[in-house]
């Protein structure tokens, strides 16, 4: 590879834990980070599907001085008119009831996540924020702890929102809601149903091919773009046939993130 291409910046805003039952050791850190009030935004099918989730938020309950849980029950990705009732959930007036944001789920859940983040600290309509708001107010933290292994939501700041009236899906993206903390736990991806695997593996697939080939990547970028398809097209096949092969759904992880 050519290193002396051309000027370019590599920026990276991640940290990242991983490994089995590493959402179990969520309370304890963030303890560490001095979290005292937590808002949890969870797929409603995957609290239901996982014990483990319930044993968690018992876990956090019983550490911390106040717990809101919102269960995100829709089929398709939050709306912006959605947004402004869930918000409401989180803050009184203008004050936040919590000081950080759990997002546990799919893109949808994680999106919500960082949506609500945004809108507890910054006060009009959700629409208002559509695209790519400047001059915001500093969003309360956002941790990601995602449930399929292909949206890449908990690295980036992107969420995405649906205008109910006009039908276009916009997006709120502020650099403010990067996760300050991901959590990669095998378990928790290797409930998700065989379609959303293939789908979501395959999504992550193309996008390592679609940032090799992209006129922005440079010499740094391109090598992750060929981990992650290493990655991915040898654990994709093997999670497929085995969803309970959590080393091979690590790999998968890593590769989709």
């Amino acid at each position: 590879m050519n290193f002396t291409e051309k000027v370019f910046d590599f920026n990276l805003h991640t940290n990242v834990k991983s490994g089995i039952g590493i959402v179990n050791q969520l309370p304890e850190i963030i303890e560490e980070k001095g979290f005292n009030k937590i808002g949890f935004v969870i797929d409603n099918n995957l609290f239901n599907a996982l014990p483990d989730l319930n044993l968690l938020i018992e876990n956090c309950k019983n550490k911390f001085d106040y717990i809101k849980i919102h269960l995100y029950k829709e089929k398709f990705e939050p709306t912006y008119q959605y947004l402004d009732k869930v918000k409401l959930d989180f803050k009184e007036n203008e004050s936040p009831n919590v000081d950080c944001i759990i997002g546990i789920g799919g893109g949808s859940a994680i999106d919500l996540a960082k949506g609500i983040a945004t809108l507890i600290t910054n006060h009009e309509p959700a629409i208002n924020y559509r695209g790519f708001p400047t001059g915001l107010n500093m969003s309360i933290p956002v941790v990601a702890i995602p449930s399929t292994a292909g949206t890449g939501t908990e690295l980036a700041y992107n969420a995405v929102f649906i205008d109910e009236e006009s039908k276009t899906k916009l997006g709120i993206n502020t650099t403010n809601n990067y996760p300050i903390l991901s959590l990669l736990d095998p378990k928790i991806v290797s409930t998700a149903p065989q379609s959303t695997i293939l789908g979501s593996g395959l999504g992550a697939l193309i996008r390592t091919f679609e940032t090799f080939s992209t006129p922005s990547a440079n010499s740094i970028s391109k090598i992750f773009s060929i981990e992650a398809f290493k990655l991915i097209v040898h654990s994709l096949p093997t999670v497929l046939k085995d969803p309970n092969d959590l080393e091979a759904w690590s790999k998968m992880q890593w590769g989709a993130y």
